[in-house]
């Protein structure tokens, strides 16, 4: 089973780093990238991934924004929210937002492709 993965994230060496590492499993599967939250919400709408990696701090709209849109309009579609604040009070606003899970940008290479899968594979 492919997983279609949508990621938004505004910093492009990030988001190279996340490419390169979800390109090392074949059923991971790129329908889009967004650099800000308005093109997040347009390509969740468009492509309808199966998730999608969502970096908090972004241009237009804020990710925890547009988690809440996505989630409001497409409740099935998974969110992995991806950030370097990782106090308690940002955890608990990507929660409240609806965000399916929540990852410190810190630990990506070496835990993004299991939490991608946690995440899709939660009820």
């Amino acid at each position: 089973m492919a997983l279609r993965i949508l990621i938004a994230e505004d910093e492009v060496e990030m988001r190279t780093l996340i490419l390169f590492l979800i390109r090392q499993d074949p059923a991971i599967h790129l329908v889009g990238e967004a650099e800000d939250g308005d093109d997040t919400i347009v390509q969740t709408r468009q492509h309808h991934p199966d998730l999608v990696l969502m970096d908090v701090m972004m241009p237009l709209v804020d990710g925890l924004e547009a988690t809440r849109v996505i989630k409001r309009e497409l409740p099935a579609t998974k969110v992995l929210v991806l950030t370097n604040l990782t106090d308690e009070r940002t955890r608990r606003e990507a929660f409240d937002s609806g965000a399916d899970a929540f990852i410190d940008k810190r630990d990506i290479a070496t835990r993004l492709v299991r939490a991608i899968w946690n995440t899709a594979r939660a009820a």
